[in-house]
């Protein structure tokens, strides 16, 4: 299924092995209203957002929504999508429903710009790494569970001005990790919210910094803490 315009989709039923792809050159948004959908993709990634300007999932209340990939790829290049959930544009996931997503592969939940998530019921498993923004990675409230083999929360750019950082200012988290809990290329920066977090490794890996402002933060059993 491939979206070719900026505007609002609502997905619903059962994708039983398939991809919901979003590539557009139009202005504006595009919307991915998720309504009780089960989307599963065996050789690839389930929703793979290529070009649009902005691109939001969003939970319809009360409602439960599975994202699904395969534990091996047709595609496997250095450019090709590599989680249930990938996005080359900026990701924004919002609404009241609950979205669960495994990643068989590698990661759950990945975004080559900035993954911000704003509410919702969130539960990711994945094989390495759960929840991955290379620009930023963004959490302003919801409840968000991730089950990781490596990290939980991840950005990557160590290149550019103000990216690589992850915001947590609000929310409930529980992260578990066999690698860290959170692994960030610059920044991490916690002003709000509930975090716990069981690490095979670090806890928090900041690199200059980690500033806690506010909020309750409990690290259990991670092999340095910070």
């Amino acid at each position: 299924i491939t979206i070719t315009a900026a505007g609002a989709y609502r997905l619903t039923g059962t994708l039983a092995d398939g991809q919901v792809v979003v590539d557009t050159e139009d202005s504006g948004s595009v919307y991915l209203i998720l309504d009780n959908a089960s989307l599963t993709n065996h050789d690839g990634s389930a929703i793979v957002i290529d070009k649009a300007d902005l691109a939001l999932i969003v939970l319809t209340k009360g409602t439960t929504n599975t994202v699904t990939d395969g534990a091996t790829y047709a595609a496997t290049g250095d450019d090709d999508p590599n989680s249930a959930i990938w996005s080359d544009p900026d990701l924004t996931i919002l609404g009241e429903g609950t979205l669960n997503v495994t990643g068989n592969y590698n990661d759950a939940i990945n975004g080559s710009d900035g993954v911000v998530i704003v509410s919702g019921t969130i539960n990711v498993t994945a094989k390495d790494d759960g929840i991955r923004g290379k620009d930023h990675l963004a959490i302003t409230g919801g409840a968000v569970t991730v089950e990781a083999g490596g990290d939980a929360l991840k950005s990557t750019n160590d290149t550019e001005v103000e990216s690589g950082f992850i915001d947590i200012s609000g929310g409930t988290l529980a992260l578990t990790s066999g690698s860290d809990g959170f692994d960030a290329a610059t920044d991490v920066i916690i002003s709000g919210g509930t975090v716990t977090v069981e690490a095979g490794d670090a806890g928090i890996h900041a690199e200059p910094s980690l500033a806690i402002g506010d909020g309750e933060v409990t690290l259990a059993r991670s092999y340095a803490g910070l």
